[in-house]
């Protein structure tokens, strides 16, 4: 069975490859593409990558790459939502805590004064200055 992810089809020589993705109630669905010429999709790094640098057999050795990234991504969900809870709960403490200040009042102005500029800009880039470039002057007779 297939989980969300990228997998490489040994079938059409690894030149396609299939993504799996949730469609947000419960079932999977499969969209596929094709790598350019010259390419074939790399399953370990999951792009499209010069037919030399993967082995199209190892193939479907390297689908549990797409449970590594599962995991992962679970436990960034875990702790994404454990984030968002201690923030919420803060948030609700805070509230509570304020002592009747309007909720637009959470931000005001910065307690001490921004830094005044020292000197002026002067307006350039600090590059030196540039001396004119030699004219060709005037013709030489010889070319009247």
């Amino acid at each position: 069975s297939f989980l969300i992810g990228y997998y490489a089809d040994p079938e059409a020589e690894c030149q396609a490859f299939h993504i799996c993705i949730a469609d947000g109630e419960g079932t999977l669905l499969k969209a596929s593409a094709l790598c350019h010429n010259g390419t074939i999709f790399n399953q370990e790094i999951f792009t499209c990558d010069l037919w030399s640098n993967f082995n199209c057999a190892d193939a479907e050795g390297l689908y549990s790459k797409n449970e590594e990234l599962a995991a992962a991504r679970e436990e960034a969900s875990v702790a994404l939502a454990a984030a968002a809870a201690a923030s919420s709960s803060a948030a609700t403490d805070s509230d509570a805590s304020a002592t009747g200040a309007a909720a637009g009042d959470a931000y005001g102005a910065p307690t001490a004064p921004l830094p005044v500029p020292v000197a002026p800009a002067t307006g350039s880039y600090g590059a030196p200055p540039v001396a004119p470039l030699p004219s060709y002057g005037a013709a030489l007779a010889s070319y009247a």
